[in-house]
């Protein structure tokens, strides 16, 4: 069974990311994603997750953070996930937790929907 699931890039991932980014300010998060296969894709965001795959948005050049490309992965191919500090000043665009995955609003419509009933 892998650690990586749903729960983790829908509640733990982001808000550990946001705690690292509320104390150091002057850095910006990256996060890598490392895949069992030996590739590393730079995160812009996560797009939607489901219960057994997720969907990313990742950097093709993250010197320039200029092209972005479309993951869609298998929890269990995800080895692990590390996050660097580089600074604001060498390094302006990261992993952004303000992007709200698609799931997560198309549970958030259900649950509104739901109340109103």
């Amino acid at each position: 069974m892998t650690v990586f699931d749903r729960q983790f890039f829908e509640a733990i991932l982001p808000s550990q990311v946001q705690a690292l980014d509320a104390q150091h300010p002057d850095q910006t998060p990256v996060l890598h994603l490392h895949l069992l296969g030996g590739a590393v894709l730079d995160i812009c965001h996560v797009i939607t997750f489901a219960d057994a795959w997720l969907a990313v948005a990742f950097f093709v050049e993250p010197d320039t953070c200029d092209d972005v490309e479309v993951a869609f992965l298998p929890y269990n191919q995800i080895a692990r996930l590390t996050v660097s500090l580089p600074a604001t000043s060498d390094r302006q665009i990261g992993f952004n937790t303000s992007v709200r995955p698609l799931a997560a609003l198309a549970h958030d419509l259900d649950a509104a929907a739901a109340a109103s009933e």
